[in-house]
């Protein structure tokens, strides 16, 4: 990060929720990919509304099995 500054101003307008597949059952793993984001979204990001981190099983969530499916058509393109 350039000297503490902003870097992305107001790009994330409203509270923020993020889905997160819960892959991983280390709750330690989960903590430092959690505090990770907080991190970037709240210091270096400004965002100042709620944020909501879950993890959860993509079959649960539609959103996830979408990501789930082009992530992996990426790595097979290789």
């Amino acid at each position: 990060m350039r000297n503490r500054e902003v870097i992305y101003p107001n790009h994330f307008v409203g509270d923020l929720e993020i889905v997160i597949d819960a892959r991983t059952k280390e709750l330690q793993t989960k903590n430092k990919f959690d505090g990770y984001l907080e991190t970037r979204l709240v210091g270096h990001c400004a965002h100042e509304h709620s944020l909501s981190i879950t993890h959860g099983e993509s079959h649960l969530y539609p959103g996830l099995q979408a990501v789930d499916f082009l992530s992996w058509t990426k790595v097979r393109a290789r």
